[in-house]
């Protein structure tokens, strides 16, 4: 049931907070965080997608905190919606999801943050007051593990970007290399001269840009593990 909490007249300068959980002592605990502070308070409360809907489209408030899971209810449903009905009210989720995946699922759906519900309350209101000033807040450890994958996703393309530049042959050699085999052993292997190898090795330093063998070791380790790779 959305139940509309009384106004405080005299503090004309809180920022307002709509609350969407199915848990009513979840959201007692956020609400009574949330109004001790003398610049934030809650204004209204809603336990499932349509009660927060009705919400969105009547009262005026300038956050609304929802929950990722509402029952048997998506909080993914309602961030779509709200950035439809109003893109410029930000919605901070609070979860008891650590996998990034939600966290991307929920910006990708128009989130502005994403924190945990056992994070420490300091972190909470930080969140709220960041998203209100315009800024994107994340879990830190959700963040850093964001940054990381993203990281390791464009270094992936990269590397079949540049093995597109390499001969049959060259391929070859980077993929035995990427196995951990010696030159003499890479050789044999291809029924070709070490000699013969160690020139294949310097043209693919050359054409991946890298330095030294250790730099050429640790690029076909990662190549040939690369689901991508030819």
């Amino acid at each position: 049931m959305t139940r509309r909490l009384p106004d405080n007249k005299g503090a004309l300068q809180k920022r307002r907070i709509f609350l969407v959980d199915d848990h009513p002592l979840v959201r007692m605990g956020i609400s009574l965080l949330i109004n001790q502070e003398n610049d934030l308070e809650v204004v209204g409360e809603a336990a499932n997608i349509e009660e927060a809907v009705a919400a969105v489209t009547a009262r005026e408030f300038d956050m609304m905190i929802v929950d990722i899971a509402l029952g048997q209810e998506s909080g993914l449903s309602l961030i779509a919606r709200v950035v439809s009905l109003r893109p410029t009210l930000p919605v901070l989720v609070v979860s008891m999801h650590e996998e990034t995946i939600f966290a991307e699922r929920a910006i990708r759906a128009g989130a502005k943050g994403y924190i945990m519900k056992k994070d420490a309350p300091q972190k909470i209101l930080t969140a709220i007051r960041d998203i209100l000033n315009g800024r994107i807040f994340l879990n830190p450890d959700i963040s850093a593990r964001m940054i990381q994958k993203s990281f390791k996703q464009r270094t992936s393309n990269a590397s079949v970007s540049l093995l597109d530049d390499l001969s049959p042959r060259e391929r070859e050699v980077l993929r035995l290399i990427g196995q951990g085999l010696k030159t003499a052993e890479i050789a044999e292997s291809l029924c070709l001269s070490p000699k013969t190898i160690e020139t294949y090795r310097e043209k693919l330093k050359t054409k991946l840009g890298l330095k030294n063998a250790s730099e050429l070791a640790r690029f076909a380790f990662h190549a040939d593990e690369s689901p991508e790779k030819s």
